[in-house]
């Protein structure tokens, strides 16, 4: 049996047993299994081909399957991209415009606010981290003339609300 294994125009694959469980997708030796899923692709590709020239009236393309295997439908007068090529994907571009201060310097910190709200506080340079001494802060307490007038605004809006 050995001699015959040893020759010239033996099939071994003859010889081992048949492979048991599911192949994988990588397999070539399954050829009777993969002819009714090229079936599929083949009857499906032809159910997304778009309509012959001159039978296009009221078609638009709107998916990637509507172009096919490639380009734009010139007669159809409408936004195309097809393989998404032209098309915005809603990212803003990475460039931002230059930007300048009061005394026409550069603001260099433009680029560490791109992309957040406006809201966002963003210490870009040393002097926005060093705590601020009182006097620069210039906070005062509100007098009470001040404060008796900022309660009676507020307690006659409180008042217009709650009555109408």
């Amino acid at each position: 049996a050995m001699a015959s294994v040893r020759g010239v125009g033996v099939n071994i694959a003859a010889l081992l047993p048949k492979p048991v469980g599911r192949a994988s997708k990588w397999d070539d030796d399954d050829d009777e299994e993969d002819q009714p899923k090229t079936q599929q692709k083949a009857t499906s590709n032809k159910a997304k081909q778009p309509p012959p020239q001159g039978k296009r009236a009221g078609w638009v393309p709107r998916s990637l399957d509507d172009f096919g295997d490639g380009g734009a439908f010139p007669e159809i007068h409408v936004a195309q991209f097809p393989l998404d090529m032209g098309r915005k994907d809603g990212k803003t571009g990475k460039t931002v415009a230059l930007q300048m201060d009061a005394e026409g310097n550069i603001k260099y910190d433009a680029i560490l606010s791109q992309g957040r709200n406006h809201n966002t506080l963003v210490q870009g340079r040393h002097k926005d981290l060093v705590a601020k001494k009182v006097h620069e802060m210039d906070v005062e307490r509100p007098d009470q003339d001040e404060v008796l007038s900022k309660t009676q605004e507020t307690q006659a809006a409180l008042e217009k609300i709650v009555h109408g």
